[in-house]
This record gives C-alpha cells, sequence and structure tokens, in this order.
C-alpha cells in the first residue's frame, strides 16, 4: 500500500509546501496545514498535489503536476526505436490512474529507421496520447520539473 502524502503550491508565497494536515468538509478538502503550522486554504491560496505512490530513476517522489521525461523503448514494424516522452503527471478520474499529458512531441533517441521503399508505415510517426504508467518502470522515468517552478519545461517541450 502506498503511503497517503501531498504538497502544495503556495500562490502567494510562490513555493512549494510539504502539507502535514489536511481539513475537510463534505465538498472535500479544503483547508492544508505544512510543517511550519501554517494553513492554506486548498484552491484559494494553495494547489494541492497527492503522491502517486512512484518514485523516478534518481528515487525522487512523483507528485501530480511534476514534469516528467520517460525512456520508451519499442519495436515498430520490427524495428527497435528508442524515443524521450516528456509530459505531465495527471489523474485521470476517468480511468481512475494516473497518466501523462502529453507536452510536444517525442525525440527520436535510438533507432535506424527503415528504407523508405520498405513498404513499413508509422516509424516516423512520433506522436503519442495521454500515456497510462501501469508498464512504465522506474528506471524509465525521471522528474525534471513542475508546472508551478518550473513553467518554461512546458513551454520548452512545444
Amino acid at each position: 500500500m502506498r503511503p497517503i502524502k501531498f504538497r502544495a503550491w503556495d500562490r502567494y508565497m510562490k513555493q512549494m509546501v510539504k502539507v502535514k494536515t489536511l481539513d475537510f468538509s463534505p465538498q472535500g478538502a479544503e483547508c492544508a496545514v505544512d510543517y511550519s503550522d501554517i494553513n492554506g486554504d486548498i484552491d484559494g491560496e494553495w494547489d494541492l498535489m497527492e503522491y502517486t505512490g512512484l518514485k523516478d530513476s534518481e528515487d525522487v517522489e512523483i507528485y501530480e503536476g511534476d514534469i516528467v521525461e520517460i525512456d520508451v523503448q519499442e519495436y515498430v514494424a520490427g524495428y527497435e526505436r528508442e524515443t524521450l516522452h516528456t509530459g505531465v503527471l495527471e489523474y485521470d478520474g476517468e480511468g481512475m490512474r494516473y497518466c501523462l499529458k502529453p507536452i510536444g512531441k517525442p525525440k527520436l533517441l535510438v533507432g535506424t529507421p527503415p528504407d523508405d521503399d520498405s513498404g513499413i508505415s508509422g516509424w516516423g510517426e512520433l506522436s503519442w496520447e495521454p500515456e497510462y504508467l501501469d508498464y512504465v518502470q522506474q528506471e524509465d522515468i525521471t522528474v525534471i520539473g513542475n508546472i508551478y517552478e518550473n513553467p518554461e519545461l512546458l513551454e520548452a517541450h512545444e
């Protein structure tokens, strides 16, 4: 069972805080308290992010809102290809699991495409849909920032 942890982006102080406790109402989380005993209103002052239970290749905890890179090794029409996918970790309420919302197109790292006259299609199509983390290995994922402290990463991969 994964530990239940949260962090929050303090909109006024412009910093990430670790959440110690949450106060709930029938509508959900309303207030959080950090380890300095400072209170923050959820969605008014602080943006709450949940720990996914996953860690990256450097043993860094992965939270909602993190920007990550995933090294994907795959075979396309019998040819090996390695690509680097960048995305923002989000919770998919419909699928009830975490997924990556893509940022930009994947980058080809390794692979020799087949000859143009081979008749094999799909090799050059480096695009992807939101990807679920069901089959991602810890050594293949790296946190490179988050949407609050590193918004430039969102633009850099467009």
